[in-house]
């Protein structure tokens, strides 16, 4: 009996659990590119608000600082819809296939949370 429930399993169980963790596998690779898009976000967010900051100090900016900002405030557009679409098409699925609905609760409280603390500190 415990040898048919093993090659059972490995017929029928195990090709289920390679698919799992592939699939887990490709969740992680797309969370690593969206924590690359935050890290350029962040030096983007960073760069811009050093130029703004400088523009309204000296009341203008080189015209080559305002090109630059430019383009900086195009990226993030780009960046976004990109980051959108894999977090609506791969990441949140995947965390919707492991996580039980009151894990997602929780992980949405703390969200919340972190907002409401940013905008109480400011």
């Amino acid at each position: 009996m415990s040898l048919r429930a093993a090659l059972d399993y490995f017929r029928d169980a195990a090709p289920l659990q390679t698919t799992d963790e592939e699939g887990a596998a490709g969740a992680l690779a797309s969370l690593d590119a969206l924590e690359a898009d935050h890290q350029l976000s962040a030096a983007a967010h960073a760069e811009v608000d050093a130029l703004g900051r400088a523009w309204l100090d000296a009341g203008s900016l080189a015209p080559e600082s305002v090109r630059r900002m430019a383009d900086l405030l195009r990226q993030p557009a780009d960046t976004c819809r990109s980051h959108i679409g894999v977090e609506d098409t791969e990441v949140f699925p995947a965390a919707g296939r492991v996580l039980s609905p009151e894990q997602i609760a929780a992980v949405g409280r703390e969200m919340e949370n972190r907002r409401v603390r940013t905008r109480t500190e400011r």
